[in-house]
């Protein structure tokens, strides 16, 4: 290991990486030596690093070097001065040693050496009409530079080819890294709209397919009066289809995206209270073994909630082992015979039909399958076997990252985490019509 002192945190042990270039160990900075001027360097330093042992790197100094301490406060003074004896030394005879820190702003990810590797803080697929796009949102820290970057790249997981790549937001603090909620936020899929939710902005909206802001922070306020003292708060209900909205003056309101309306909340529960239809739901029970009931409910047109409880339907049996005030309005009830969802979760479910992932067995090699049922129980197709690969061993491991996103006359199914793949299946025939294998690369 070559012993140049890195000009950025003063650490005296470096890798060289090139004929000229050293890479700090303790920063993990970047920095070039002038070669007429690396020999005497050299000299100068080895003196200074004298009492260095060759334990491997920690983070921590004092871990590497038990007498650290004691080491620093001796040599303290020694060390300041043969650092500036060496610069001013080099500077006058030979050339000089620089920091090269190189804000790049293209292509982020492609391998600068002053930007740490990407890490995936979000990755979402959309289902719009002209058909499933994913966002992958990147996170780097700059080695030399107090700086996060956030980078977006939107890719067709159907062709597997990237669309854009841009920042998303311009190079914040490590400090404001740490709050990247506060300007990242959340995603909700609305058609060919991501309405995004944070605190800095409240709630955006962008195109799915190019990223672009179409409504931003002043347009929602000038568009609604009603948010022009700022947006504090943002909750999804309904499938993304309403947002219930807090505001920076103490007031709550209902947004409607599709219809472009806002509704106070009192304006809104009326509306629900005068307004009740009926609805079906379908409920996985969370038991040993579970089961899928589905029922037909009279509820709110406008926000539909069942009033059967996962934790509970398994010890009705039947409608009439409901209570009173319960049949009052669950008018049908049954469960799907002689069929059990081990380790089930329930993907998607709405008035017609509902999609279930669910494994055959608890063994933990169990087959994994994706079924559908209508509303009169029956099964309309079942996926198992290979076709299920790309999702097998990561769904036992993390159900909850499994996630379907409805679209006209398919549906995706892909893992927010893992190996992130993703299918597209056609939700009235069960037939896969494209499969993505996230490869271990950019995205």
């Amino acid at each position: 290991m070559n012993k140049y002192q890195c000009p950025q945190c003063g650490a005296a042990s470096s890798m060289k990486v090139s004929a000229t270039h050293y890479h700090c160990i303790y920063c993990d900075s970047d920095f070039e030596v002038k070669a007429d001027a690396g020999d005497l360097i050299n000299d100068i330093l080895k003196k200074q690093t004298a009492n260095y042992t060759s334990t491997p790197y920690q983070t921590n100094p004092s871990a590497n070097y038990p007498n650290y301490d004691e080491l620093s406060r001796k040599r303290k003074t020694a060390v300041m001065t043969g650092m500036l004896a060496g610069i001013v030394m080099v500077a006058g005879v030979a050339g000089f040693v620089f920091f090269k820190a190189k804000n790049t702003t293209g292509n982020s990810l492609g391998g600068d050496r002053n930007w740490s590797a990407a890490t995936i803080t979000s990755y979402h697929l959309f289902n719009g009409s002209k058909g499933p796009v994913a966002w992958v949102l990147s996170e780097q820290s700059g080695f030399s530079l107090d700086s996060e970057r956030y980078t977006m790249q939107i890719f067709d997981p159907i062709k597997n080819s990237a669309k854009k790549e841009f920042l998303f937001v311009p190079d914040v603090t490590w400090h404001d890294g740490f709050s990247s909620g506060d300007f990242i936020g959340d995603f909700y899929a609305q058609g060919d709209t991501c309405w995004q939710a944070n605190k800095r902005d409240g709630l955006i909206a962008r195109d799915i397919y190019s990223g672009n802001v179409l409504v931003d922070a002043n347009q929602m306020k000038k568009n609604y009066p009603q948010f022009a003292a700022g947006i504090t708060q943002v909750s999804s209900y309904y499938n993304n289809r309403y947002f219930e909205v807090n505001t920076a003056d103490g007031f709550d309101f209902v947004f409607l995206p599709s219809l472009k309306k806002v509704y106070s909340k009192s304006e809104w529960d009326k509306a629900n209270d005068e307004r009740k239809v009926m609805h079906n739901f379908f409920t996985l029970s969370e038991s040993s073994r579970p089961a899928l009931y589905i029922s037909k409910e009279k509820s709110y047109a406008l926000d539909p909630t069942s009033m059967l409880f996962a934790n509970e339907v398994d010890g009705y049996g039947s409608l009439a082992g409901m209570p009173d005030y319960m049949r009052a309005d669950v008018k049908e009830f049954k469960n799907i015979p002689d069929k059990v969802f081990f380790n089930g979760t329930l993907l998607s479910a709405n008035d017609a039909r509902a999609v279930i992932a669910y494994k055959e067995s608890n063994a933990q090699q169990s087959a994994l399958h994706i079924v559908c049922y209508d509303n009169s129980g029956k099964q309309l197709w079942d996926l198992g076997g290979s076709s299920l690969k790309p999702f097998s061993d990561e769904y036992g491991a993390n159900n909850n990252a499994l996630q379907l996103v409805e679209g006209k006359n398919n549906i995706v199914i892909y893992m927010t985490a893992g190996n992130r793949n993703a299918i597209g299946v056609n939700v009235a025939t069960g037939k896969i019509s494209w499969s993505y294998e996230r490869p271990d690369q950019t995205f």
